[in-house]
């Protein structure tokens, strides 16, 4: 693949996620000049969430514990944030790259889908269930014909040495498929395929259990306006 001068924004809603997502990262900045961006969104009601349902939360380390009281809750999102934050500048020094990195509250996937729009690709974490490999997912146009998703696909997968998929229809369609796929990432273009707001994201990300690379990121949620301060992209060299 020619280098192309690329702005990488990865987000995650934990350190767990952002890992995840820092793994595919770091093959794409093998493939393209990057400039990366980290983007931690503190989900208010995670915590709250885990408690109705009497579940556990995953620790830095990947164990699960009981969901902590309030005032440690702070400490916790702190010790997310430098983990994740160390990790990104870790990589984009072997990279060479220039980085970014920002901490918000808000709901993981829409406040990205807003921010994503300052960037180039958005690459939304998901820590992987299972210890299978699994595939990359590339989501074509409707009409099946091959795009830039497509061939970065193929170019992801002999990165991470898996098999690629491609998966065509409409958000629904696409969605129906992948949640009975093993998948280790999937690779969408906001500008030429089915997923083009944040709702179909959420729902992307929840049927793949695995990161999502959003190419194109600038065309998604543009009937949303701005609720959220977003972290800028940093300048071309």
């Amino acid at each position: 693949m020619e280098e192309t001068h690329i702005r990488i924004l990865v987000g995650a809603g934990s350190y767990a996620d952002a890992r995840a997502a820092l793994m595919i990262a770091e093959r794409l900045a093998e493939m393209v000049r990057a400039d990366l961006g980290g983007l931690l969104l503190e989900e208010s009601g995670v915590f709250e969430g885990a408690i109705s349902q009497a579940q556990r939360v995953v620790t830095l380390r990947g164990a699960q514990r009981l969901v902590p009281p309030p005032q440690e809750r702070a400490r916790l999102w702190e010790q997310e944030a430098i983990a994740f934050r160390n990790l990104l500048t870790d990589m984009a020094k072997r990279r060479a790259a220039s980085w970014s990195f920002e901490r918000r509250e808000g709901e993981t996937v829409g406040a990205l889908c807003l921010a994503a729009r300052e960037w180039d690709w958005l690459l939304i974490g998901h820590r992987k269930l299972g210890r299978h490999a699994g595939e990359v997912v590339a989501v074509l146009p409707g009409d099946g014909a091959q795009d830039g998703a497509g061939q970065l696909a193929e170019t992801l997968a002999r990165a991470l040495g898996t098999s690629v998929r491609t998966v065509a229809g409409d958000a629904s369609q696409v969605i129906e498929k992948i949640g009975r796929l093993s998948v280790c990432a999937v690779v969408t273009d906001a500008g030429n395929g089915p997923f083009r707001e944040a709702e179909q994201i959420r729902q992307l990300v929840d049927a793949a259990r695995a990161p999502v690379l959003v190419m194109g990121a600038s065309a998604l949620c543009r009937t949303l306006e701005h609720s959220t301060q977003i972290p800028p992209a940093p300048e071309p060299d």
